[in-house]
């Protein structure tokens, strides 16, 4: 998605101040900004504490799983070009904080959907080649040991979006069905978690439990939920639906 112009911004977006200095940032702040990603100066003021947070205190679990995961929504609005940098960037601080502290879910999950946008962008074929299947596993099966529920059924969102893309042999849609029911019974109000279940019910050639997970979608309203994450995925499902009918 490409950010629209400064001018409209203004009309857009609520203004959120950048400081004369770049300060640093605490987890509240990080998430506060977090909720407001959509807007792209509260985005930029995001990654900039953060960067700054980080590099002067290495050793804080949560400010790099929390730099991580701006930098995972970062890689989602960037370009083509760009996104593997910046997927790639949140895979390394989610990493530090597994390191920092392995038995919490956040860095596991955060290291597993970076990864995740770091394979799409690179496409699935050369992402294997890369070893990033290993990177993406591994800390996405360990985030759905600690806690399958995080961030709205995340880890188990993961995994299902996982068996569902992966090429054959690999591949297991009926594996991927039940990680995202899962997904679905843990966060009823996220739109990408409908989205990904319909899109195994399609490959599935099921297409009217497809339509039904969709119209599921649509229902949700638009203030519940993941706003942000919800007003991306919204349009994907407006769209497959379209296909399906």
């Amino acid at each position: 998605l490409l950010y629209v112009s400064a001018l409209s911004l203004g009309m857009i977006f609520p203004t959120v101040a950048l400081p004369a200095t770049i300060s640093t940032i605490n987890l509240s702040e990080a998430t506060e900004l977090w909720t407001q990603r959509q807007n792209p100066t509260a985005q930029d003021q995001a990654i900039r504490r953060l960067e700054k947070a980080c590099e002067q205190s290495k050793d804080n679990f949560d400010l790099n799983w929390a730099f991580a995961r701006a930098l995972y929504w970062e890689s989602t609005q960037a370009s083509n070009r760009k996104r593997p940098e910046y997927a790639k960037r949140g895979w390394e601080y989610a990493s530090r904080a597994i390191a920092i502290d392995p038995s919490r879910v956040e860095g596991h999950y955060w290291a597993s959907v970076n990864v995740g946008q770091w394979s799409e962008a690179v496409g699935i074929p050369s992402a294997i080649v890369m070893g990033l299947t290993d990177k993406f596993e591994i800390p996405a099966k360990a985030a759905y040991a600690i806690d399958p529920g995080y961030d709205g059924g995340g880890p188990a969102r993961v995994l299902g979006r996982f068996y569902t893309t992966i090429p054959w042999p690999f591949r297991d849609l009926n594996k991927a069905e039940l990680y995202l029911d899962e997904a679905i019974a843990a966060g009823q109000s996220s739109v990408i978690n409908h989205y990904f279940r319909a899109d195994v019910s399609r490959r599935l050639r099921q297409p009217e439990a497809a339509r039904n997970r969709l119209e599921a979608a649509l229902r949700i309203a638009p203030a519940e939920g993941d706003v942000p994450q919800n007003s991306q995925f919204r349009p994907k499902v407006q769209a497959l639906l379209k296909e399906l009918k």
